[in-house]
């Protein structure tokens, strides 16, 4: 009677193992014919959110204060997709940067050390309620930092790469976006808690309002203190080689990437 019991167990252990990695295969193999890889390295998740009848899957990348040596790239006349900028830097993580001209130049203030902005630094003195580029985000020694360009005392000193974005879409965990516009795109946002960590958002499939972007961005439980939104549409990409598999949204052509080491 013991050795039939003991055999029921192990065949209900063995069972249960079989129906565990049968569901961790399939949803592998469910995201490899979906998305083109098999599994997320540890610092990636997908949240997923209907909105009305549209399903928006967004993958968050989270990065601790000097965990990563982030960089700014920038070729107006040679623009590539987000993967060929990985490659050609040989880089562990790209995602598209600042909006930019037909020609590839920024459209707002840019600078790296190399590359003097010819926009001038937003100057929100005299503006009650600011709007347009009032998102900043800038590289300091390695470090990948963002804020709210009205609330900062002084641009960016020119041994800094940083450029403004806009719009703000969080500030103190309070969306920024009043109203909405209904323009649906693929969005790239960048944002950061209360701890320092960063956190690159982009839409992995689906497309929303930058409306609809802040509205979700203040429903996660990081209470972001402030979040703001990158070029979008097409160029919305991101690449990394942190796993066996290589993660990849594809872009167009992009003049200009911030990149981790």
């Amino acid at each position: 009677m013991k050795r039939i019991v003991t055999s029921c167990f192990l065949l209900i252990l063995l069972a249960g193992g079989v129906v565990f990695a049968l569901d961790r295969w399939s949803a592998s193999f469910i995201s490899l014919v979906r998305y083109g890889y098999f599994s997320l390295p540890s610092f990636m998740e997908r949240r997923t959110v209907m909105i009305d009848d549209r399903t928006v899957s967004f993958l968050l990348a989270r990065f601790a204060r000097g965990e990563k040596e982030w960089n700014m790239a920038t070729s107006p006349s040679t623009p590539k997709s987000i993967h060929e900028w990985r490659t050609h830097l040989g880089a562990d993580f790209v995602v598209n940067g600042s909006y930019f001209s037909a020609t590839g130049e920024p459209t707002g203030f840019y600078q790296t050390p190399t590359f003097e902005s010819v926009v001038a630094w937003p100057d929100f003195s005299n503006e009650v309620k600011p709007i347009g580029y009032t998102f900043a985000v800038w590289i300091d020694d390695g470090d990948l930092d963002i804020g709210y360009i009205p609330n900062m005392t002084t641009p960016p000193a020119p041994n800094i790469a940083a450029f403004a974005s806009f719009p703000t879409l969080i500030l103190n965990d309070q969306p920024m976006v009043e109203k909405d516009s209904g323009a649906l795109a693929r969005r790239t946002m960048l944002a950061k808690d209360s701890k320092e960590s960063m956190y690159v958002i982009v839409t992995e499939s689906g497309e929303l309002s930058l409306y609809e972007a802040a509205q979700w961005l203040a429903a996660q439980p990081e209470n972001f203190t402030v979040a703001g939104n990158l070029d979008g549409g097409p160029s919305t990409g991101l690449s990394t080689a942190a796993t066996s598999w290589n993660v990849e949204i594809r872009s167009a052509a992009v003049p200009n990437v911030l990149t981790a080491q």
